[in-house]
């Protein structure tokens, strides 16, 4: 049986997956980001309570960034405390478990697209979109990483069909202004509708309120058109068979409905009918992927 990790900034959690992609054990832990080393520690002290629980072929891992071709240390991630460190050696020296990593949309594309909503399509296009935006494909059932690592990964490109002020206060922490990334995202909802009435709401808050409050309605309803004009771009460029939708916002049930009607306009055919999935896994997608790192039919 494989370990998935999900390493997060406040929580790492970990489950063992057995082949057939049933949990067989579950637990997490709160994560200490003080140092590298605090952070290492808390990783193996969850490892090895998976060990003594189960019998533990090797484990696949989660992670907010971007893996270096050498498949050993981590660039860009949300986690600065993994930057640039030889993580994966350290961890295997302390567990003895042969590792995989790949970030968390990848891991997600790969659960959903296997094994979960997506698995009775071949190309897949995975959206991720919860504290930011991140994302993954799969052609012909095999996750697409690139020579770098980070093909498929939208949350850097730029705002597709921009209105003349959409650029204004989005500046990303990438250094650059306009990144997809500072509009698909549960912040960038909260901050808008900030922006428009002083309040500091969750998504989950705005979204309960959008029947009586008609801010709360017309911030959800500029997300899920910024959302549109992306999803449309990637039909137009990767013309997948199927779209889903994970993290947090996914949740939110009116998108499924939505977002086909406000693609519409931008599609060179008319006949296009993409379909728009919610995330079979939900939270736990990032597990099941980090599993499935480990399939045989991956390259």
């Amino acid at each position: 049986m494989k370990l998935g990790l999900d390493l997060g900034k406040s929580k790492i959690e970990a489950a063992v997956i057995n082949n057939d992609g049933v949990v067989v054990w579950q637990d997490n832990k709160d994560a200490n980001t003080i140092n590298y080393d605090d952070f290492l520690n808390s990783i193996i002290d969850l490892v090895k309570s998976a060990q003594s629980s189960e019998n533990i072929e090797a484990m696949g891992i989660g992670i907010p960034g971007y893996i270096n071709p050498d498949g050993k240390t981590i660039e860009k991630s949300k986690l600065s405390l993994l930057n640039k460190h030889p993580f994966t050696d350290d961890l295997k020296s302390a567990t003895g478990l042969e590792i995989k990593l790949a970030n968390k949309a990848h891991c997600t594309t790969l659960a959903e697209a296997l094994n979960g909503v997506a698995k009775d399509y071949h190309n897949v296009f995975c959206l991720r979109l919860g504290s930011e935006c991140s994302s993954g494909l799969t052609v012909n059932k095999q996750i697409i990483l690139g020579r770098h690592g980070i093909s498929g990964d939208i949350g850097h490109m730029p705002l597709p069909w921009p209105l003349h002020f959409e650029y204004d206060d989005h500046e990303c922490p990438c250094g650059k202004t306009g990144c997809i990334n500072t509009y698909l995202s549960g912040p960038a909802i909260s901050k808008d509708y900030e922006s428009r009435t002083g309040d500091i709401l969750s998504v989950k808050e705005i979204a309960e309120r959008t029947q009586i409050d008609l801010v709360a309605e017309s911030v959800l309803q500029v997300f899920e058109e910024r959302l549109a004009r992306v999803l449309g771009q990637i039909i137009i460029l990767f013309d997948p068979d199927a779209i889903v939708l994970g993290g947090g916002i996914a949740h939110l049930d009116r998108l499924y409905q939505n977002l086909p009607s406000k693609w519409k306009s931008l599609m060179p055919l008319k006949t296009i009918q993409t379909p728009v999935l919610k995330s079979q896994f939900g939270d736990d997608s990032v597990l099941h992927g980090a599993v499935r790192l480990w399939a045989d039919d991956l390259h």
